[in-house]
């Protein structure tokens, strides 16, 4: 296939990812969630392209080829939401008549509800003591994402006019929502904030935050898998334990709905069932 063909294309791709991204934003989600799903799309038909593959040419076998060589790859859950966007992708691309049919409407991947990766309190501190061992502005850092909650991308945009000490508060972009919000501090949190700048706590790139937490827990001896997401698992899971309130817990986690808070019932559900049976 010679270049001029090759271009064509790409060009035929890129219309139908841009035509796509644009009526998916008009729906209301957000400009992130567009982002992830360009992203796949387009990776998607870099392979298609090379393949020497229109939009229209993709069938149900080369759907079924895609999936083979993407088990190899990915984890049931990520391979889910890469096929379901696909699915959700083609369905607009038949509703538009740009292809005939869905190639895959008709797969389906299997998965089971992911455990949550949470410290418990005892955890936690261990981790904490570990960390203000090593290094005390990283450490306080480590721990302002414990008590807020905040995904790494969020504390990395913070800036000290989004801290309102005297009321309480802070102000945080929501990258799942692209929305603002007001989100009401931990006493934790707050006393960090009263010796640190936030310019001083979210100085260091995510890279180093996530060598640092590796460092801690290993000085502190814990034998699990610890990221900086298991700090937003560890809030979330810390507060509605102690609130017992899955709405107010959505809203301080400023999770986009309920069914995502709802994993963590089910989650302390299943924890409380493994304590009994052990217990019997």
């Amino acid at each position: 296939m010679s270049e001029n063909e090759l271009e064509k294309l790409r060009e035929a791709w890129r219309e139908c990812i841009r035509s796509y991204i644009s009526w998916f934003l008009s729906q209301n989600y957000s400009k992130v969630q567009a982002q992830n799903r360009a992203y796949t799309l387009s990776r998607f038909a870099r392979i298609m392209v090379n393949s020497g593959l229109a939009p229209g040419d993709v069938t149900f076998k080369v759907a079924v080829k895609f999936l083979e060589f993407e088990q190899t790859r990915k984890r049931p859950n990520s391979l889910k939401w890469e096929i379901d966007v696909l699915k959700n992708f083609y369905r607009y691309l038949v509703k538009t008549g740009v292809v005939e049919a869905n190639p895959f409407e008709e797969i389906r991947i299997r998965t089971s509800p992911s455990e949550i990766k949470a410290l418990d309190e005892d955890q936690l501190n261990k981790l904490l003591q570990a960390a203000y061992e090593i290094d005390e502005v990283k450490a306080d850092a480590i721990k302002f994402l414990a008590y807020t909650g905040l995904r790494i991308e969020e504390f990395l945009m913070l800036t000290q006019s989004d801290v309102d000490l005297e009321n309480g508060e802070l102000r945080v972009f929501n990258v799942k929502t692209d929305k603002w919000e007001q989100l009401p501090l931990l006493k934790e949190v707050i006393e960090i904030l009263k010796r640190r700048s936030i310019d001083e706590l979210n100085q260091y790139s995510k890279r180093t935050y996530e060598r640092f937490i590796r460092k801690a827990a290993l000085r502190a001896g814990l034998q699990v898998r610890i990221t900086l997401h298991t700090l937003r698992h560890t809030f979330v899971t810390m507060i509605l334990k102690k609130t017992r309130d899955p709405l107010l817990t959505k809203f301080l986690a400023r999770h986009a709905s309920l069914g995502t808070t709802s994993r963590y019932v089910h989650q302390e559900l299943q924890d409380a069932k493994r304590k009994l049976k052990e217990m019997l």
